[in-house]
């Protein structure tokens, strides 16, 4: 056994055959410093999973990395995994056919989606609805359905974080049909973009007219009207493609 130092920690990774062939070395180095990230980042965003299900969730699960306007799902592209937001912001959007867009959601790190399925229901064959796309870099946990479902039967806070979840998102629609139904645009201007501050957890929002407009399928020119409005209410301010949070 060759031992090997990472940090100020001993750790024994080497046996005599990996230490002649770098290149198993190496493959098994990074094995171990990936598994120590997937560990810290879960750890991280979901601190109320005890220590031995965190494990379970960083051996069986695939850690993804998305960058900065990458598509983690399509919408029409059936589900395969539960998916674990570890670190990052995801914008969550439908499109019709002419490529209109309308933001549904913003999603954190901490939070979580299609946890609800599994391979024996309909949603596990069922295609998303909805677009996933990440707003800057983003980790995500790829969790197949069959070992979700182990490990809900296994550790009963997890099942109780699955069913919270559901209840959660469907809470979430109900307020969503409201949104839509009776609130008004300048309502829903203001609520989007406090939404998008909170997410990102910054006062300036690099973000155009146009993608303000586009994630609420409204013209531009409206857009535009009520962004100066509240400019003059004292809500914001307004640079070059960027918005700043005053008080909303």
């Amino acid at each position: 056994m060759v031992i090997q130092y990472i940090g100020y920690k001993k750790v024994s990774i080497l046996n005599r055959k990996e230490a002649v062939n770098p290149k198993n070395r190496f493959t098994r180095i990074f094995k171990v410093i990936k598994s120590t990230m997937v560990n810290l980042l879960l750890t991280n965003a979901f601190p109320q999973f005890e220590r031995e299900l965190q494990i379970e969730l960083t051996k069986r699960g695939i850690l993804k990395e998305y960058k900065k306007g990458e598509i983690i799902l399509k919408m029409g592209q059936p589900f395969k995994n539960a998916y674990f937001i570890l670190k990052g912001c995801i914008k969550v959007y439908r499109e019709n056919t002419e490529e209109a867009e309308f933001v549904v959601a913003y999603l954190e790190e901490g939070q979580s989606f299609a946890v609800s399925a599994s391979d024996n229901s309909p949603l596990s064959t069922q295609c998303s609805l909805v677009t996933f796309y990440a707003i800057e870099k983003t980790y995500i946990l790829n969790l197949p359905f069959n070992d979700k479902d182990f490990l809900a039967k296994k550790f009963d806070s997890f099942y109780k974080y699955i069913l919270t979840t559901a209840v959660m998102y469907y809470s979430f629609f109900l307020d969503i049909i409201d949104y839509l139904a009776f609130k008004k645009l300048d309502v829903r201007l203001e609520f989007f973009l406090f939404s998008l501050s909170r997410i990102t957890k910054k006062k300036e929002l690099h973000i155009s007219h146009q993608e303000i407009a586009k994630g609420l399928s409204a013209s531009r020119e409206t857009v535009s009207r009520l962004l100066k409005k509240m400019v003059a209410e004292g809500k914001i301010k307004m640079k070059h493609n960027e918005i700043e949070i005053i008080s909303l």
